[in-house]
């Protein structure tokens, strides 16, 4: 069942914490912490980018292949494990020597010393990207077998490793220490995943030359992966301007969108994963109706728990952090963290509804419709990012991405809409009571300043609307988590 997934994945929040909490009473908010939270946003970019030219529409395809035998199946998922394999490497080897180009592109503002750290563990963690490419086709192949257990137990391989990592080496190799354990547990993660594949479906290495289904997959991955790409540059974008801000500001806004991010993998992610798999088998059977029943009851699961966790930890923040970060970040700077952490919600919002229309769209092999939002997102953001900058200061950042993602959003629902209807009366009414009592959160916070009592008591009592607005949808989100289904 789901509940499980959530399960594990409330497990691997708790040890990030751990890790999280490590790394403040190492290094505090620090040039350290910004070159670590610099280096993992590259990582992430460019394994985004050499996986997602094979990954994008890779479920859909393969129930297509499926679909015609076993065999067929095997051949295309080895091809693009073949091919994972020979892009991996190519593009670590590139990260290791372009270090600097890199650094240049992502931190502009940073200073000779810091630069030059920078570039040394971008090194350290480079080497990791090949395995990280192997493993993301590996996942792809378990997942569109139904087998999520797996992948999401070696998701506490990393922070656990991160956390032996800094316990052991921390003191003496400083942030070296967590570059070095997130190299470790890629390759470990690619061990585990490549064995448990082969013994479950037979996963293996194939010549991908004249592979039919692979030369198909390519061909309609490429609108997808040019969205994504194009998607993609939030990432310089933001930490570019973050650079230019005093020493620590990158950290806290990592800080808050790491939790806000976390909050809504936690909430969502095997919800969205199911639905994409469960999704892909019923367009590859031309069963559209299905998909729309399916998708409402997502959407509104979606936004209850994503929601209702969301309002649960404000009320608890300040409190919480002032605690686990005493001492190494100061008061001020954990309330800069929670505005920053309540600012992001509303593109977190907007990017959760956009994620399960998106899933739609790509299991019905629509990448073009990811193309059109992700142009008029990225296009929106670099014109309001300056200008929000400019008037808000930091809270110009989540201010400029959620006026994109909310424009982005509702344009991908017409988009998609023209397929299938997909939003009943239930679901909007959800959407509209979650916007209003969050948005009056936000605003109340804002203006409040440093009153923590009285913060504290307008979100319990906002928290408690809410509930009672919602109550008949909590229930139903629960059930759907908790029921028995596809997964292994």
């Amino acid at each position: 069942m789901i509940f499980f997934l959530n399960a594990i994945n409330l497990l691997t929040v708790l040890v990030g914490f751990v890790v999280q909490i490590i790394i403040v009473r190492y290094f505090g908010a620090s040039d350290s912490t910004d070159i670590y939270y610099l280096v993992i946003t590259i990582t992430t970019f460019v394994t985004g980018l050499s996986t997602g030219f094979l990954t994008d529409l890779f479920v859909p395809i393969y129930h297509d292949a499926k679909n015609r035998g076993a065999e067929d199946a095997r051949n295309l998922s080895g091809s693009i494990l073949t091919l994972s394999l020979i892009s991996g490497v190519v593009i670590s080897a590139l990260v290791y020597v372009l270090a600097p180009v890199f650094i240049s592109i992502f931190a502009s503002g940073f200073q000779t010393a810091k630069f030059g750290l920078a570039v040394d563990m971008l090194r350290i963690i480079s080497l990791s990207i090949a395995f990280a490419t192997i493993s993301m086709v590996l996942n792809s192949t378990l997942n569109a077998n139904s087998f999520f257990l797996i992948t999401y137990l070696t998701n506490l391989i990393t922070p656990t490793f991160n956390i032996l990592g800094l316990l052991i080496g921390g003191s003496r190799f400083g942030v070296a220490a967590l570059m070095y354990a997130t190299l470790i547990s890629s390759i470990t993660i690619f061990l585990v995943l490549f064995l448990y594949c082969k013994i479950k479906v037979g996963a293996r290495f194939v010549n991908p030359v004249r592979q039919k289904d692979l030369n198909f997959l390519l061909v309609k991955n490429i609108p997808v992966r040019a969205a994504n790409m194009i998607q993609l540059l939030r990432g310089p974008l933001t930490t570019s301007i973050l650079s230019y801000f005093p020493a620590g500001m990158l950290t806290l806004y990592s800080y808050a969108e790491k939790i806000i991010n976390v909050l809504m993998g936690t909430t969502n992610s095997p919800l969205a994963q199911v639905y994409y798999t469960k999704s892909s088998k019923l367009a590859s059977k031309k069963d559209y109706s299905e998909i729309r029943s399916l998708l409402v009851h997502i959407v509104r699961s979606s936004v209850v728990l994503f929601a209702g966790t969301f309002f649960v930890v404000v009320i608890v923040f300040q409190n919480v952090f002032n605690v686990l970060f005493s001492g190494r970040v100061p008061p001020d700077g954990v309330h800069t963290m929670f505005l920053l952490f309540m600012a992001l919600f509303p593109y977190y919002y907007a990017m959760l509804i956009g994620t399960s229309l998106g899933a739609t769209g790509l299991a019905m092999k629509k990448g073009r419709l990811t193309l059109y939002a992700a142009i008029l997102f990225v296009s929106l953001l670099a014109i309001a990012i300056y200008p929000s900058v400019r008037v808000f200061s930091l809270y110009g950042l989540p201010i400029s991405l959620a006026f994109a993602q909310v424009i982005a959003t509702i344009l991908y629902a017409v988009l998609v809409n023209r397929i299938e209807t997909l939003i009943d009366f239930e679901v909007l009414k959800i959407q509209g009571s979650t916007i209003v009592l969050s948005l009056a959160m936000i605003a109340f916070n804002f203006l409040t300043g440093g009153n923590l009592t009285l913060q504290v008591s307008a979100d319990a009592a906002i928290f408690l609307a809410w509930l009672i607005l919602n109550w008949s949808s909590a229930v139903n989100a629960m059930q759907l988590i908790t029921s028995k289904g596809e997964v292994k």
